[in-house]
């Protein structure tokens, strides 16, 4: 249909991706509203979400999404769940750390 257009593909995913946060962020503040705080989780969640763009970003400045590229990300997916389940209170050595 639209062969030789990757751009579109990409702007369609990332564009998506977004739509869906905003939806379900808003969604849940509109239901039961959501309190603010700045503990060790907003602290981690706010690291990981800016090096998750780091790395997209620097996946679409040169110009392909590789697929070692897409094992990186998968890989960092794995150890950020991973990391969510320690820092949720199960391991208040890296928690102590993340609040520092």
């Amino acid at each position: 249909v639209l062969s030789g257009t990757p751009a579109l593909g990409i702007g369609n995913i990332v564009g998506s991706n977004i739509a869906n946060i905003m939806l379900i962020m808003g969604a849940t503040a509109a239901i039961a509203g959501v309190a603010g705080s700045k503990g060790v989780s907003w602290k981690f969640n706010t690291l990981a979400l800016l090096g998750a763009t780091g790395i997209f970003g620097a996946q679409l400045m040169l110009g392909a999404l590789t697929p070692l590229g897409a094992g990186a990300m998968l890989t960092l997916a794995g150890a950020y769940m991973y990391a969510c389940y320690k820092v949720d209170g199960h391991d208040s050595a890296l928690a102590a750390a993340i609040r520092r």
